[in-house]
């Protein structure tokens, strides 16, 4: 069961790091083939946007209502780490992914566009995850082909397994009208994706710390970025911070009872995850002390609770499971291994730190048993960590039992240029059935550029057009009366209250406003990523009867009419900021008195107005 390894010398490795660098770029490529598709399917750059309201992807509404929209207010704002979508309260203090909208964010000011910089970091990302885990797999003996392959196993295998099987089928039958509705997400794009990129980083160092070195120098310069990469996954991606802090703790446990497998150098990145961790604590408590943390962390589906939840309880025992068998394989492979192969070396220090994540990510599943609280932990610890560890590990072990060779070269490479294919002719299919969703058309273009170019940053345009007003953070520099309730600290009542005020300016008959909240999502697979109810309270139960149930209550809707039919709207404006109002098709907005509207822009879609407060004689 040994492998036979080959005579290395420097051109061949130097070779072999180019091929790495080479197969990279073709993963890198697969991951932004979706944008160059729709690009070239509408015959236009300017007019495709790869954010937008009307996709019926998920991860598409994710990446446009929240990291785009991030991205473009630190951009837009100048470099303001608070972000809120409303005016009255932004400078409220929230934790949030700062690392990853920052890079984003400034990227976008070299490139001088957020789009462009969103589809650089699509691919970027991705080239770098994939070279990333060629190196890790080439470390256990893995020849450059087959680490490719495993590289692209966990890519596409750990994240999205069934939109690849769904979109290649419609590309094989796409002249029968099969459709689809997401692309393949390394780890979502790109906002995510690198904080994948940046788990996986401190994974391998952690690793080599571990594995040890003849040079002190070097296990401390390794243990030290380990701790520092994983310590700003706090300020990236949460749930990787969780996964982290408890592998971390594990470890730490383990070199003081099997010093021989674990070394007391693990203490030291867990020194700086630990102070790092502390500065995030200090954050969140000052969002804690200004009232901001509990109404948005509730509306994004925080809950107290010490149960066992039944679905991550199937999870549990699924990658539980799947986890031991990896170990015991490892270990049978171990007696027979031959003595004093570097691979295997590599591979004591790293199954121990993959396993030890797989336990850490299953902790962080259930961790509301003892902390009393968790979020959304079904739809991120699975996604994003239990099944990439899951992939690597077992690609750990591949590349332990696959021998050397030109046969086995060939077979890793025609491999890796089939999942290739597969994955490219699934991109290709993502792209074209979905381009016109992506198309941005010329009116918003219009009013987007008119905005930018002819009013204050943070001036706030006040509309009840649910599309235009997700969309409205991302393409410009303006708030919005009218916000989603996880970007804005405002209280469930106040954001009903602003919904209510931009309906009243608009002049909506109260017939339609109870239509807009109380309207269900169809049962079809043709429902959008959000409706009002969703967009402004998503998992708070204040007025919905249970979480994200897409409706108002019932019992609600006649007292919210009420509220808006006796809404004193000249009251209101002087408790919210309102400098534009945008009205769809024609007429004009509601007269309020000791105030005027004047027409600044007018397209094919609808008119923007300039609210002005009348002098006082």
């Amino acid at each position: 069961m040994s492998k036979r390894l080959e005579p290395e010398t420097k051109p061949r490795r130097r070779l072999e790091r180019r091929l790495a660098w080479v197969l990279a770029a073709f993963i890198g490529l697969v991951f932004v083939l979706p944008h160059l598709v729709r690009i070239a399917t509408l015959g236009s750059y300017t007019a495709y946007t790869p954010f937008t309201a009307h996709s019926r992807s998920a991860m598409v509404f994710d990446e446009t209502f929240l990291y785009a929209a991030e991205a473009n207010h630190m951009l837009t704002r100048g470099g303001a780490m608070a972000y809120d979508d409303t005016w009255e309260h932004r400078d409220a203090v929230y934790p949030y992914s700062v690392v990853p909208t920052a890079v984003e964010a400034t990227l976008a000011a070299v490139v001088r566009s957020l789009k462009l910089a969103h589809m650089m970091l699509a691919f970027v990302c991705t080239a770098l995850s994939g070279f990333l885990l060629m190196a890790l797999f080439r470390k256990v003996g893995a020849e450059v082909w087959l680490a490719a392959l495993l590289a692209m196993a966990v890519l596409v295998g750990a994240f999205s397994p069934m939109t690849l099987k769904l979109d290649v089928l419609a590309f094989l039958h796409h002249a029968k009208g099969a459709r689809v509705v997401d692309s393949l997400q390394a780890s979502r794009m790109p906002n995510p994706a690198m904080t994948f990129l940046q788990s996986a980083a401190a994974l391998l160092l952690l690793a080599n710390c571990v594995r040890g070195d003849e040079r002190p120098s070097n296990v401390l310069k390794w243990a030290a970025g380990a701790g520092l990469l994983g310590g700003l996954l706090f300020f990236s991606y949460i749930y990787y911070a969780i996964t982290w802090a408890a592998l971390l703790c594990l470890l730490a446990v383990a070199s003081l009872l099997w010093r021989r497998w674990i070394p007391y150098t693990v203490w030291m990145p867990l020194g700086i995850t630990g102070m790092l961790a502390v500065i995030f604590m200090a954050w969140k408590h000052v969002s804690i002390m200004q009232g901001n943390y509990e109404l948005r962390a509730a509306r994004i589906g925080l809950y107290h609770s010490h149960a066992w939840d039944p679905p991550s309880l199937e999870v549990t025992r699924f990658w539980g499971l799947q986890a031991l068998a990896c170990a015991l394989v490892w270990l049978w492979l171990r007696r027979r291994r031959r003595a004093g192969s570097e691979a295997w070396h590599y591979a004591d220090a790293l199954m121990p730190v993959l396993l030890a994540a797989m336990m850490s990510g299953l902790v962080g599943l259930n961790m509301q048993v003892i902390t009393g609280f968790n979020l959304q932990q079904a739809q991120h610890y699975p996604h994003m960590i239990l099944q990439p560890v899951g992939c690597m590990m077992i690609g750990v072990l591949v590349a332990l039992l696959v021998p050397q060779g030109r046969i086995w070269k060939i077979v890793a490479g025609a491999g890796f240029v089939l999942v290739l294919g597969l994955s490219a002719m699934a991109q290709i299919e993502a792209g074209r059935d979905t381009a016109e969703v992506h198309r941005l058309p010329a009116a918003e273009q219009t009013l987007f550029a008119w905005l930018n170019a002819n009013t204050p940053v943070g001036s706030v345009v006040a509309t009840n057009d649910l599309a235009l007003s997700i969309v409205l953070p991302v393409q410009t520099h303006n708030s919005v009366l009218f916000a989603d309730g996880s970007r804005s600290s405002a209280t469930d009542d106040e954001l009903m209250e602003r919904f209510l005020l931009a309906s009243r300016l608009l002049g909506s008959p109260p017939a339609i406003v109870a239509t807009k909240l109380e309207g269900e999502a169809p049962a079809s697979e043709d429902v959008q990523a959000a409706d009002y109810s969703l967009y402004l309270f998503e998992f708070s139960e204040k007025y919905q009867r249970i979480r994200a149930e897409r409706r108002v209550a019932p019992d609600r809707i006649d007292g919210v009419v009420r509220w808006y039919t006796s809404m004193d709207v000249p009251q209101e404006l002087e408790r919210f900021r309102v400098d534009y109002v945008w009205r769809k098709g024609d007429g004009a907005p509601t007269a309020v008195v000791g105030w005027r509207f004047v027409q600044v822009l007018q397209t094919n879609e609808g008119r923007l107005w300039h609210l002005i407060r009348e002098p006082i004689s």
